[in-house]
């Protein structure tokens, strides 16, 4: 007995119920009557995807095919085929769900079916019976193509997606993993890699090529959060679809496009490589010139060397840099410590009292307590050597918490430098 998994994926449980009349057939040799069966079956299911299409969302494109193939039988009342072949053209040539490969599975399947069907004789004057590995192939092959997609695949997918997206964005903005287990769940799970790719190309230039167009600014931030998404559900195709194809991955010189470009390639380093020269000249250019850009610009040399070239690098500021974010990532990365490391070096060159102020709030109090005692005896050290640190009006009170932290690591007798006052009182 074979293996089906795909089978839990089909979209109606009328479909499932039948085939397993079609897998009963097979299972018993039956093949004709097997390859029947699944055409029979294919029919229905395309039926019911229309008409779940326009009973619900009152599809146009649904209900026009619906009436032509109505028409088409009440003028074909002798055959009994030519509305099949109408509905598989129909849908074939005005929606997303045939695409090239399914259309020709299905004619090859119509075939096998005519052939099992009807009395096709060979020169033996024996019935034409369609092997075991044509029949689960046409099986395997039409589960695939047809039976697991749901009926928002006859539309336009792309639209369908991002006006799903536009809708749930305020759902979906603080959770990529929520947003992950729609978008797998209604549709990635449910494309095949034709529509993946075109999915891919049409969400890469809404995120990055569009600046003069509203829709595609006013939902940057979800749209490249499902295109990453997208890049996970297929990554090593992605990666040689883009590398193949690197002339249609272009980017916009508006900087918000190029912005919004390298976070993406701040979470997917793997995709910087195989983009073309000129939309890497445009990323250099953004990286030299903005501070924010820079600091999440690992994907160009790696985490390692990128991390010293921040240490040598004094002249950026932070602003709008998610530093959880970034902080995820050196984790996941093995780098953790040096990037706490780099974020002291950070505090320690700041050359007024409100840059420290910034700073310490942001890259040092959320860290403190995974600070080793070598980075608080660094930490206490730039304190003291800098009087920007040490003698602003906020100095006690963060030399407070950082004082109670180290006394938990550092030596008991360790002497704390004059200049870092922790408290009105010392001990």
């Amino acid at each position: 007995m074979i293996y089906l998994p795909e089978i839990n994926q089909v979209y109606f449980s009328q479909t499932k119920k039948y085939l397993e009349e079609v897998l009963s057939c097979y299972y018993n040799k039956n093949y004709r009557a097997a390859n029947v069966m699944l055409y029979s079956v294919l029919i229905c299911d395309i039926l019911l995807k229309l008409q779940e299409l326009s009973d619900m969302y009152n599809d146009k494109t649904a209900k026009t095919i619906l009436e032509e193939i109505k028409s088409t039988k009440e003028c074909n009342t002798g055959s009994r085929s030519a509305w099949e072949k109408k509905l598989i053209e129909e849908i074939h040539k005005k929606t997303k769900l045939i695409d090239l490969e399914a259309y020709t599975h299905i004619n090859h399947l119509y075939d096998d079916r005519n052939f099992s069907a009807h009395p096709a004789l060979n020169d033996n004057y024996e019935l034409i019976c369609p092997s075991q590995e044509t029949t689960i192939a046409n099986i395997k092959n039409i589960i695939k193509d047809i039976f697991i997609k749901p009926p928002i695949f006859i539309k336009n997918i792309v639209d369908m997606l991002t006006e799903d997206l536009q809708e749930k964005k305020y759902v979906y903005e603080n959770s990529e993993e929520k947003l992950k287990i729609f978008l797998d769940n209604k549709y990635y799970s449910h494309m095949d890699l034709g529509m993946k790719k075109n999915l891919f190309k049409t969400l890469w230039s809404f995120c990055f090529c569009k600046p003069k167009d509203p829709d595609c600014q006013n939902n940057l931030d979800i749209n490249r959060k499902a295109l990453k998404v997208l890049f996970y559900s297929f990554n090593s195709e992605a990666i040689k679809y883009v590398s193949e194809n690197a002339d249609l991955f272009t980017v916009a010189t508006d900087n918000k496009c190029i912005h919004n470009l390298i976070l993406f390639l701040s979470a997917i380093s793997e995709l910087y490589s195989p983009l073309n020269f000129d939309v890497k000249e445009h990323i250099d250019k953004a990286i030299k010139e903005s501070g924010d850009d820079f600091f999440i610009s690992w994907f160009v040399k790696g985490e390692e060397e990128h991390l010293e070239n921040l240490k040598n690098n004094k002249d950026f500021m932070l602003h709008n840099v998610d530093i959880n974010w970034v902080v995820q990532h050196y984790k996941e990365c093995g780098l953790y410590s040096e990037l706490l490391e780099y974020f002291i070096i950070r505090f320690g060159d700041s050359n007024s009292y409100d840059m420290a102020d910034d700073r310490y709030a942001y890259i040092i109090r959320p860290f403190l307590k995974d600070f080793t005692r070598d980075q608080l005896e660094l930490l206490i050290n730039k304190i003291e050597d800098n009087n920007q640190l040490n003698s602003r009006r906020l100095a006690r009170m963060s030399n407070q918490e950082i004082y109670d932290i180290a006394k938990c690591k550092l030596p008991s007798d360790y002497k704390y430098p004059p200049n870092f006052s922790y408290k009105l009182k010392q001990d």
